[in-house]
């Protein structure tokens, strides 16, 4: 499903994958990045990509620590429920590389990657996460927070399912997305 969705907008946006399209897409990188700048990304060993990603993943898992470590202490100092600090900080800082990404794919009119990574993003957290960490350790839920923000994870996924059958998301679906992000942070807290 999320699929189709996905390449319904690419086609929209930019018509349908031909090698002439492809062309033109690569002459709208070439103007917007500079030819050099292409070249250079292209030419790019295996040696350095895979070192790239090794590197990512170490500062990536160097920053998640402490993000928690800061997170544990900022709910402690405020008193604030660890769940709360969780859902607010936590998340929409673990976030905000999916957002950088979301950002860069549509100023290069590469909607299919904001919304993929949309979509993967959410499947990763809670099929990947949630399974390694049932792995390493049980842990304890409460109800009362499966039953609210379970209710707010199927409502959003139905929303995003409703608005993909429509042919683009729009500025008012945007809308409604951030404003219900701000509504449940204020029901939670």
């Amino acid at each position: 499903m999320g699929g189709y969705g996905i390449r319904r907008l690419g086609h929209l946006r930019r018509g349908p994958i031909s090698s002439d399209n492809r062309v033109r897409e690569r002459g709208r990188l070439e103007q917007r990045w500079g030819m050099d700048q292409l070249v250079q990304l292209l030419q790019q060993s295996d040696a350095a990509l895979i070192q790239n990603i090794v590197l990512g993943i170490v500062l990536l898992a160097l920053g998640g620590e402490s993000l928690v470590r800061g997170a544990v202490g900022c709910a402690t100092c405020l008193n604030m429920s660890r769940l709360f600090v969780g859902i607010a900080i936590v998340s929409i800082g673990t976030s905000a590389p999916e957002f950088g990404i979301a950002a860069l794919s549509v100023y290069y009119d590469q909607l299919n990657i904001a919304l993929g990574t949309a979509i993967g993003s959410n499947i990763a957290n809670l099929l990947l996460i949630l399974g390694i960490g049932g792995l390493i350790s049980p842990f304890l839920i409460s109800n009362a927070a499966i039953v609210r923000d379970g209710f707010t994870l199927v409502a959003a996924a139905g929303l995003l399912l409703f608005m993909t059958q429509q042919p683009a998301l729009r500025l008012i679906d945007g809308t409604l997305f951030i404003s219900a992000l701000a509504l449940y942070l204020f029901a939670a807290f």
